[in-house]
């Protein structure tokens, strides 16, 4: 029966590295969870399909003679994450600060196709609330902050790693576009953005409310998503568990309310300020410590 799943998986893998998209179906992620083999034919098909993207062709350019093809760049992660105790906050922001394989397992999950096109599919919500600027939380190489400058947003990101910074900034320049680096924890100035976004982010934070309520203020806007629901490539040791409702509560005592209608719709988590201003400062400490209780 093993051999049998393996052989449908690889067929599966196979017709999506030629199709030049890699979309898994729900039988092909659970397989792949568990089979360490048919894991590689994936990240090869992952390849194969980015191949001509102009994600992996900037990717080459940047980092030039220190490109590795082929490599598989989450159990790289898992490997690097697990080489040492990652039990307190220090270890944890060292190894997202440092870690060289964050810009290859970034890349090729939106150079394969495999990654949703978040910024698309909010669209509509951003025209709704006449949203003109954005801040990007944890923006790793820039795939959605790129796409927010092209649409003539102004855009700030916000990333600890510092190699998916760089190559972030080195993007922006070489396509023309302005994306400002902001500061962690921001000035009062650059937290005033209307739309907060933070997609494929919540689940690397150890304290979530707290990491990003001082970039709410001045927001009109929160959208976040996480697609982590697959347990191969290392089984993602550096995933941190969160309660989706917690977490809605603890944006209602900061002033934002869920907006379920434009959450359907677009199938990701947007929350809208219930305050008329939110220019006057930011959420005090108190509020925070609150929150978290």
């Amino acid at each position: 029966m093993g051999t049998q799943r393996c052989q449908v998986a690889a067929r599966q893998i196979q017709r999506m590295a030629e199709s030049g998209t890699v979309l898994l179906t729900p039988l092909v992620r659970a397989h792949v969870d568990r089979c360490r083999s048919c894991w590689g034919l994936l990240v090869a098909a992952r390849w194969t399909a980015a191949k001509g993207s102009e994600d992996l062709h900037e990717l080459k350019c940047f980092l030039g003679k220190r490109f590795e093809s082929g490599i598989d760049p989450s159990w790289a992660l898992a490997d690097e994450w697990n080489s040492r105790s990652r039990k307190t906050r220090a270890a944890v922001e060292e190894f997202y600060q440092n870690t060289p394989w964050y810009i290859y397992n970034l890349v090729l999950w939106k150079a394969c196709g495999q990654r949703p096109d978040y910024v698309q599919r909010a669209t509509p919500v951003l025209k709704q609330y006449g949203i003109q600027s954005v801040l990007d939380f944890g923006a790793g190489v820039g795939t959605d902050a790129l796409q927010f400058a092209q649409m003539g947003l102004r855009t700030g990101v916000v990333e600890l790693n510092e190699a998916a910074i760089q190559f972030l900034l080195w993007r922006a320049q070489r396509r023309g576009v302005t994306v400002t680096r902001m500061d962690s924890p921001p000035t009062k100035q650059e937290s005033n953005f209307d739309l907060l976004w933070a997609v494929d982010v919540i689940e690397h934070l150890l304290e979530p409310v707290r990491t990003l309520t001082p970039y709410l203020v001045g927001s009109r806007l929160l959208i976040h998503d996480s697609e982590h629901k697959g347990k191969s490539g290392g089984r993602h040791p550096f995933h941190f568990k969160f309660n989706h409702m917690k977490l809605k509560r603890a944006w209602k005592t900061l002033g934002f309310v869920p907006d379920e209608n434009n959450s359907r719709t677009i199938q990701m988590r947007v929350f809208r300020s219930t305050q008329a201003s939110k220019r006057e400062g930011r959420v005090d400490h108190a509020t925070i410590v609150s929150v978290m209780k």
